[in-house]
């Protein structure tokens, strides 16, 4: 039987100490060797949800601990860069939540410091693991819907998140990195093209919040139309209309609806709204019992734990993250603009945030 794996724990904020290590702890392959945050409260919770390991208040110092085989690094974006950095200098796998870093220049340090180590390296694009994307990348797969030609997306957060660092750009947060990182991967997830050139325009309503509103074109003229903001209900909604038919999902109402043609939703569609079928019960069980409601990180980080044993690279990873990154910075040069930006010669010193 092999030795669990030493894990590390770089910032204990709500990601970090109410999703990834209830997670870690609960996994007897696993030992949770460290926990670091600059916050004592914050040290303390996470201590005590993971007995037996250290309590650090530097980052830095608990990459020098021996007993370390790995870490997940949810801290804020703007110190991504340097602990994915210090992390893969001292040889140990990495899962760096996402955004891959702050900045295009920063993304780009980090893939180019990381290629041809082998290191295990994954980023934090969960929603990929999500049972309904899933769901939808498979009958994109099984031609349910003909050839894709329109990807429609919508992602909003309420505004009781507004007062946090993920909100704010100069923070490292702003709906582009903690929003539409997540929708452009997705993008190239499930339509299989990269982003050619993108239009944008952003919009901070007087009530607070932010809004930015996009449009990207991929590989073989697929268009991506998207809207991601803060200071509204939570939302997060994906259609991807084809020559054939539609596929839809509203990730909070747990349903996935197919409709073919020109026509509307056929009686049985709408009866999925109001009466849940056996696979959409035993999904909303699974989300009870979930950290956050959301299978997703579970899973995603059994694929990361399962590669870092094996010392073998992972996707989604620095490739994914580092295009990622690249477009949002080219939609944020958008919305600040007004001008479409073609990705192609976009330079690499764009930071992706609006303000």
């Amino acid at each position: 039987m092999q030795p669990p794996l030493r894990v590390g724990l770089l910032g204990c904020g709500r990601l970090g100490s109410q999703v990834m290590l209830p997670l870690l702890a609960s996994r007897p392959d696993v030992r949770v060797t460290v926990v670091a945050d600059p916050d004592e409260p914050a040290r303390t919770r996470a201590q005590a949800r993971a007995p037996g390991a250290v309590a650090d208040a530097d980052w830095r110092a608990a990459l020098d601990r021996p007993d370390l085989d790995a870490v997940v690094v949810t801290l804020p974006t703007a110190l991504h860069g340097a602990a994915a950095l210090s992390a893969m200098a001292r040889g140990v796998a990495v899962y760096l939540e996402k955004p891959l870093a702050a900045t295009l220049d920063e993304a780009t340090a980090i893939r180019e410091a990381w290629r041809g180590t082998g290191l295990t390296v994954a980023v934090g694009f969960n929603l990929r693991f999500h049972p309904l994307i899933i769901r939808m990348r498979q009958h994109l797969c099984d031609g349910r819907i003909g050839q894709p030609r329109l990807m429609r997306c919508a992602f909003t957060v309420a505004a009781r998140l507004d007062g946090s660092w993920r909100h704010h750009s100069a923070q490292g947060g702003g709906v582009l990195r903690d929003l539409a990182s997540h929708h452009v991967d997705l993008a190239r997830h499930l339509l299989g093209g990269d982003i050619q050139r993108v239009s944008a325009s952003r919009v901070t309503p007087a009530g607070g919040g932010e809004t930015i509103a996009a449009t990207a074109v991929l590989d073989d003229d697929l268009v991506l139309s998207a809207t991601w903001a803060s200071g509204a209900i939570d939302e997060d909604v994906v259609e991807i209309v084809g020559t054939d038919g539609a596929v839809r999902l509203s990730r909070y109402e747990d349903l996935t609806i197919i409709h073919r043609g020109r026509s509307v939703p056929g009686p049985s569609t709408r009866l999925m709204r109001v009466v849940p079928t056996p696979r959409v019960v035993a999904f909303g069980l699974a989300k009870r019992r979930a950290p956050w409601h959301d299978p997703s990180f579970a899973a995603a980080l059994d694929n990361f734990l399962a590669a870092a044993r094996q010392r073998v690279p992972v996707v989604p990873g620095i490739d994914d993250g580092w295009q990622s990154v690249r477009v949002t910075s080219a939609i944020a040069e958008a919305a600040r603009t007004g001008r479409c930006v073609d990705l192609s010669t976009q330079s690499s010193d764009v930071d992706p945030g609006t303000s």
